[in-house]
């Protein structure tokens, strides 16, 4: 059994009371994600083949799978698209989409949930000095919120809104275990999964646009990293989305110093799985928008680095962060980082804005680099735009070397 204690990088506040929320007793839930899975079976046996095309729609499966135990009614759609014969009294929608595609219906109860990119999201439109910003005005619109990021990050965003906390740690240990056991069933496979070793030409030069469309190969989550092997190489795991895929640079940098080439066989010491929660056009868009954070421009060759694209499967996703040997998120994430203390996976590191990093390795041995308090505020949102300080890349190098060895 999952235990519910555990230890966090940041404090968490206390988990939320009764989940999910708004369900009156023989009521119905609306489950909402992004857009390109709304017609997706409704509602699934528990188990099954769920996409995952946005972090956040891990909780929304955990979710949906607890709903079905439960006996509750659970619908996927789109509160954009709910007709008004739907309504009715003990009817809750919970949202999972980013903000940005938030929409809260009437007559019923809207609750939405936020991680660190839509914190993000919502301080970018603070620091356009528009306080009346339309995300803003979404929120507001909201019955509840709740947030799967680091409590200290959303303060100067929203300083008078109450914002309750997902119980990730609950969701596991309900319907975790059932997920997970599931994902081997043919009944949770999505088939085959996009994924490219990591060479890549960053750079502005490159006008014979070499090794600009690297040859994608095909995999099951599974297959790759080698779940269910007797023997395979420390995993690392990773999130990242367009919005914050240069947020995981020094990581990358870090791991590419400690394994420079691959074995003679051709084998690594470990690797670094890198879920991109989007798509290889939007993963080539990320790079040339912020080519200099990311890899400073460079060509960047590191076989240990292993980038894969969505759709997901839900419990191949818990089951690759429960076997990692640790996971690397960004203080604009959430989700990875909650699902691993959930899972009581032995080493977590979150990166910050400016280079600077929290850590928990075995033992809980701490690292707390992050001032959680300034994340978002103007002048964090202005040096993230730029290259990374690399004044903490050695002490970074070796939580990544602690990691791996065990």
């Amino acid at each position: 059994m999952i235990e519910q204690t555990a230890p966090s990088l940041v404090p968490t506040p206390a988990e939320a009371g009764a989940w999910p929320p708004g369900t009156a007793d023989g009521g119905r839930l609306i489950l909402a994600g992004q857009p390109l899975v709304v017609d997706r079976r409704s509602p699934p046996e528990a188990g099954g083949a769920i996409g995952i095309f946005r972090p956040k729609e891990l909780l929304l499966a955990l979710t949906e799978a607890l709903a079905v135990s439960e006996g509750i009614a659970v619908e996927r759609a789109s509160p954009h698209f709910l007709p008004m014969t739907a309504w009715r009294d003990g009817m809750a929608v919970l949202q999972f989409g980013t903000v940005g595609l938030s929409c809260p219906a009437p007559a019923t109860y809207n609750g939405l949930v936020l991680d660190g990119e839509d914190w993000l999201a919502l301080a970018e439109e603070q620091r356009s000095e528009d306080g009346l910003g339309l995300n803003r005005r979404r929120v507001r619109l909201m019955d509840q919120v709740f947030s799967v990021a680091a409590p200290g990050l959303h303060g100067p965003v929203l300083v008078d809104w109450e914002v309750a906390d997902v119980p990730v740690c609950m969701l596991l240990d309900r319907v975790g275990p059932t997920l997970m056991a599931a994902a081997q069933t043919a009944a949770a496979r999505l088939g085959p999964v996009r994924w490219l070793v990591c060479d890549l030409e960053t750079g502005h030069h490159n006008f014979l646009h070499l090794r600009r469309d690297p040859k994608l190969g095909t995999s099951g989550v599974g297959v790759l990293l080698g779940l269910g092997a007797r023997e395979r190489p420390p995993s690392v795991v990773a999130f990242a989305t367009p919005a914050t895929l240069a947020d995981l640079g020094p990581a990358l940098r870090a791991f590419a110093a400690l394994q420079p080439t691959a074995g003679g066989d051709g084998t690594v010491e470990a690797v670094f799985h890198v879920f991109f929660f989007g798509t290889p056009e939007e993963f080539g868009a990320a790079l040339a928008s912020r080519a200099g954070a990311l890899f400073f421009g460079d060509n960047f060759r590191c076989p240990a680095i292993r980038f894969l694209f969505a759709p997901f499967p839900a419990g191949e996703l818990l089951l690759a962060i429960q076997a990692s040997a640790g996971t690397v998120d960004t203080c604009f994430g959430g989700t990875l980082d909650r699902l691993a203390a959930g899972l009581r996976v032995p080493s977590r590191i979150v990166l910050g804005v400016d280079g600077r990093f929290d850590a928990l390795g075995p033992g809980d041995a701490a690292v707390n680099g992050i001032d959680w308090g300034v994340s978002l505020t103007l002048a964090s949102l202005a040096r993230r735009r730029h290259k990374a300080d690399r004044s903490t890349e050695r002490a970074l190098a070796a939580a990544l070397e602690r990691m791996v060895s065990g």
